[in-house]
């Protein structure tokens, strides 16, 4: 397509975006510490107001992309970034100090001891389609802020977003040659990325399938990968649910099941609703999708699929699902990617919406009766055993307690949907199949930053040590390791 980066200019990007790290790092030698701060600081500022100056443009772009309501653009793309790097200016001048530690080793104690966070250097990140602005230029401000340069890789399935943002971010840094460099395209591209000049760090948001081949092509090079996927992220309706605040229930998981048309990597993907309470639920389900849901058509300000092959994915699922109800308003069209919110009510673990994950408007529901059956349908299968997060509606401690132990996920939210991602004091990743590497506040700027521990030893520390560690061995020497360094514990072999 027209916007694509050439493939032979990639590797010429990449070995700018080294240079400019290379050279801007040889410029620290004759800089405090306080000008480098300064530097990172001034560019999460262009950033934000980059951002916040094109907002109208962004939010256009995403409507014709794939008609991307204002308010889920507002809400879930422009304020948890604007707010992810306002969080950054605001720490960064506590993260950035070099953190001293002590070690009560005998062998240091008059020596200094500091961790150093160290930039990797030049870092490529890949972002995904469904939160096309938010998934990119949230990671790009952690690796500023990190002090690294960056190789950016927006989407190619939402054109119109992708140009805008590669003009916002050319015209943002245009002073800085080779601080930032984008590149269009698709799979090609991508590949391109791991064949020319090395970068030193890749961060990858998208599916498992994608995810395993950066993974294992990063991993020719030995670079270090973070990894954001996704997985069926499961509901569950337990026995001691709340039945006075159904409603609110319903709600929240229709906030995360049919936001973004379900393409949201930590959707709730399905619901396990315990049989006791299942007919209330059920009827609770329906009523309330009939009040959010009633008079939707593609004309409706509500987000499309992405695209061809994602709207197929769904139509495939809704054919082939043994569903005993499929309850939905409004009409799908394939002219227009629209597909309506969708309940596929009493399903089994059998079923087309069970296998993979929906990552579209339908949300499965099934009954159970037995907890750890429940429990074992999900551990047992790969695709299900680690999901990005769980939802857990209960008021027993010790049940919501009990499906935390055995369910291992990325996150876990207690009744409420999506809402523990927005955190700024906690970290949010994935955990196996969903991804690995955590982000979000100070862990951003970990995961952007190498941890480097410095021992500064003076020779007066312990002049004879270096003569006990070095040949020729001999008894006295061991006598002295066995008797002066050999630890010792504190406690008996009964305790």
């Amino acid at each position: 397509m027209s916007f694509y980066t050439p493939l032979d200019s990639i590797s010429r990007y990449i070995e700018t975006c080294n240079k400019y790290h290379n050279e801007h790092q040889k410029r620290l030698n004759l800089n405090n510490e306080n000008e480098e701060l300064q530097y990172r600081l001034t560019l999460l500022k262009k950033l934000y107001f980059a951002v916040k100056d094109n907002m109208e443009e962004i939010i256009l772009c995403l409507y014709q992309d794939f008609h991307k309501s204002r308010q889920e653009v507002v809400s879930g793309e422009i304020i948890s970034l604007l707010s992810n790097i306002l969080d950054l200016i605001k720490n960064l001048p506590q993260w950035i100090k070099n953190r001293k530690v002590h070690s009560d080793l005998p062998l240091f104690h008059n020596s200094q001891v500091e961790i150093q966070r160290i930039p990797y250097g030049t870092c490529c990140i890949i972002g995904p389609s469904n939160f096309p602005v938010l998934l990119l230029l949230d990671p790009l401000a952690c690796a500023l802020a990190g002090g690294n340069s960056v190789i950016l890789k927006p989407s190619e399935l939402t054109p119109k977003t992708t140009v805008t943002i590669t003009s916002i971010i050319e015209k943002t840094f245009q002073d800085y040659d080779g601080l930032v460099k984008v590149i269009n395209g698709g799979p090609l591209e991508t590949m391109e990325i791991f064949n020319g000049p090395l970068v030193n760090k890749v961060f990858y948001t998208g599916s498992p399938a994608v995810g395993k081949i950066i993974m294992k092509m990063a991993s020719e090079q030995l670079i270090p990968v973070t990894l954001e996927l996704g997985g069926k992220s499961p509901v569950f309706i337990t026995p001691s649910v709340n039945l006075e605040k159904l409603e609110d229930i319903v709600r929240r998981i229709y906030f995360s099941s049919f936001g973004n048309a379900g393409q949201i990597c930590m959707a709730a993907d399905y619901i396990l609703c315990h049989k006791d309470v299942y007919i209330k639920f059920i009827a609770c389900c329906k009523k309330i999708y009939n009040e959010m849901f009633l008079n939707i058509t593609y004309k409706t300000e509500y987000t499309h699929m992405i695209s061809e092959r994602a709207y197929d994915k769904i139509i495939k699922i809704l054919k082939r699902t043994n569903a005993k109800e499929i309850y939905h308003l409004g009409e799908s069209n394939q002219v227009e990617l629209f597909i309506p919110p969708t309940l596929l009510i009493d399903v089994n673990w059998e079923d087309s919406s069970m296998e993979m994950e929906n990552f579209g408007p339908i949300l499965p529901i099934l009954q159970y009766e037995n907890l750890d059956d429940c429990l074992d349908n999900i551990i047992s299968k790969p695709r299900r055993s680690h999901p990005l997060a769980e939802y857990i509606f209960s008021q027993d401690k010790l049940e919501i307690q009990y499906i935390q132990n055995r369910l291992k996920s990325g996150g876990c939210c207690i009744n409420d949907t999506l809402l523990h991602v927005l955190l700024d004091c906690a970290p949010f990743s994935g955990i196996g199949s969903s991804g690995f590497g955590s982000y979000h506040s100070e862990w951003s700027y970990n995961c952007f930053t190498h941890e480097r521990t410095v021992l500064n030893r003076p020779f007066d520390a312990d002049p004879d040590n270096s003569r006990f560690r070095c040949p020729p061995y001999s008894k006295e020497k061991s006598d002295f390791l066995e008797h002066n360094v050999l630890p010792k514990e504190w406690f008996s072999r009964e305790e």
